[in-house]
């Protein structure tokens, strides 16, 4: 889950695995495989900053929550109203746009 717009979304600085953390990586990875989670988990805490070596699903879909938050935010922002007419429209938000057109196209003036 993110936590844009609201505030700004943190995310961990990755870090390459260790040559220390390479056994323990590779426990892990086959303790996943074996579908043996309770043997994962205990791997996985003993991996330093394994947080930031591992990427997990909950970052993955901090990520792409963000992404979409920020789609959301900026088409809302930035979606700003064009109005070409020879009238000014009603009801306009702010940022929108009114252009006026003084003669018909193709009309010229004499």
């Amino acid at each position: 889950m993110t936590s844009f717009p609201n505030s700004i979304q943190s995310f961990p600085t990755m870090q390459d695995i260790s040559a220390a953390d390479a056994s323990l990586v590779q426990q892990y990875q086959a303790a996943m495989e074996a579908g043996n989670l309770a043997t994962a988990t205990a791997i996985l805490g003993q991996i330093s900053n394994a947080d930031k070596k591992i990427i997990r699903a909950d970052l993955l879909n901090t990520i792409t929550d963000t992404s979409v938050a920020l789609q959301q935010f900026y088409a809302e922002k930035f979606s700003n109203g064009y109005v070409v007419s020879s009238t000014q429209p009603a009801g306009q938000s702010t940022g929108d746009f009114w252009f006026k057109l003084d003669r018909k196209l193709g009309e010229t003036t004499t």
